[in-house]
């Protein structure tokens, strides 16, 4: 679980730097907001991968359970 982890400090450091851009327009802050919505981009995308290999593998092993029960 720390992808999803990772994903929770990201989301918690782009609302803190969202935060000070709307109400104090921190232009800093806008660049990292952006910044984070990349890295927050990514790890999505890694999670997605890393869901899609561990679904892959519990179908492979279903079906090499199906074909042991025919023979």
């Amino acid at each position: 679980m720390n992808n999803l982890d990772d994903l929770k400090v990201m989301i918690d450091r782009l609302e803190v730097d969202l935060t000070k851009f709307y109400t104090k327009g921190n232009k800093a802050a806008s660049i990292r907001a952006r910044k984070t919505l990349q890295d927050i981009k990514a790890q999505a995308q890694n999670i997605r991968m890393d869901v899609s290999r561990i679904r892959r593998i519990d179908e492979e092993k279903k079906m090499q359970l199906k074909l042991k029960k025919l023979w």
